[in-house]
């Protein structure tokens, strides 16, 4: 089976961050700036401090707004990285393509997803997700399809390190036993024990529930 790969618009790749830390307790923004260049002129600042492992992550729903609320559509993005043995999240924010809000870095105490990647990271590196594969039977024939559909979810994240990137995206339906149509992906069992999905979810639970505030 082939591995598909994934087209990820450019914008997308494009990823920036500014400054180091903002004021304990202060927001930043900006108005009509591509959030992109925030997030990574974060990570050129953290590198030249010494971190020398950051995680980027986002993920979109395909030509649908993901998030959504009464102030509007937003787009957000994390990074988390771990200094002098304290991991941080930071997330970035851009409000209605208009306005940038990049709250101060959180402290957590778990060191889950930096001990994870000590571990891992070469697995994660060369590890791949099968796309979300079913089976029908038509006139004792067995047909084998890709699951489809519009506005699919996908989650990215790049793993930024000394020496290089690592990057991976993939459809969140892909890790799904079941779909709503109720036939059975083949592939669940072996993506489901993949070290990108235990890493997703280490990020997912790190991060907590996402909005904009």
């Amino acid at each position: 089976m082939k591995k598909i790969k994934k087209i990820i618009s450019f914008w997308c790749l494009i990823f920036y961050a500014a400054g180091l830390f903002a004021q304990p307790g202060t927001d930043t923004f900006a108005l009509k700036k591509d959030i992109g260049y925030d997030v990574e002129q974060k990570i050129d600042s953290l590198k030249a401090i010494g971190v020398d492992t950051v995680i980027q992550y986002f993920s979109f729903v395909v030509g649908w707004p993901l998030y959504i609320d009464s102030a509007g559509v937003y787009e957000i993005q994390f990074l988390i990285w771990t200094q002098h043995s304290k991991t941080y999240i930071q997330k970035f924010v851009n409000l209605n393509g208009s306005k940038n809000k990049r709250p101060s870095p959180i402290q957590i105490n778990k060191q889950d997803i930096a001990l994870f990647l000590q571990k891992n990271l070469n697995t994660i590196k060369y590890e791949f997700i099968y796309p979300y594969t079913y089976k029908t039977v038509v006139n004792n024939f067995e047909i084998y399809q890709i699951l489809g559909g519009t506005h699919r979810k996908y989650s990215f994240f790049r793993i930024y390190t000394k020496d290089n990137a690592i990057q991976k995206e993939v459809f969140d339906s892909d890790f799904d036993e079941i779909s709503f149509e109720e036939i059975k992906n083949l592939n669940y069992t072996y993506n489901s024990k993949t070290k990108i999905k235990l890493l997703l979810d280490l990020i997912t639970t790190s991060v907590g529930k996402i909005d904009w505030h």
